[in-house]
């Protein structure tokens, strides 16, 4: 299933979603489509950057802690969840809630990230 607010190409086999990941709604879209748990939760998703770096972390992570929310509903034990962040003031913090619902959880930086970006992916093995 791919979701997001735009629309998506027509991907082959895949289910697309025109939805707000973090609504409830999209709750029901995951249960009626997959009746199980799922294996892996990959988010790219990304506010609408303003161009103020401080105001873009705080509304990015709290982007992030309600699809890990949606991640804790939704996979199984020991499932694996993929994250797009924005380093900064409250990075930490989400990066310590993570690491009670991960057995593991380490960072990538993409190397085609541009050099003074704050984007940085969380990576979360084994749902505990």
């Amino acid at each position: 299933m791919g979701v997001d607010t735009k629309k998506i190409s027509p991907i082959e086999n895949i289910k697309i979603v025109k939805m707000d990941a973090t609504l409830p709604e999209f709750q029901e879209e995951i249960v009626s489509y997959f009746h199980d748990k799922l294996d892996l939760i990959l988010s790219d998703a990304s506010i609408q950057k303003s161009g103020n770096k401080f105001s873009d972390q705080i509304r990015q992570i709290n982007l992030c802690h309600k699809i890990l929310n949606t991640a804790k509903n939704n996979l199984k034990f020991k499932g694996y969840f993929i994250i797009k962040a924005f380093q900064g003031q409250d990075f930490n913090n989400f990066l310590k809630t993570m690491k009670k619902s991960f057995q593991y959880v380490k960072s990538y930086k993409p190397k085609s990230s541009r050099k003074g970006s704050n984007e940085i992916y969380l990576i979360g093995s084994k749902k505990k």
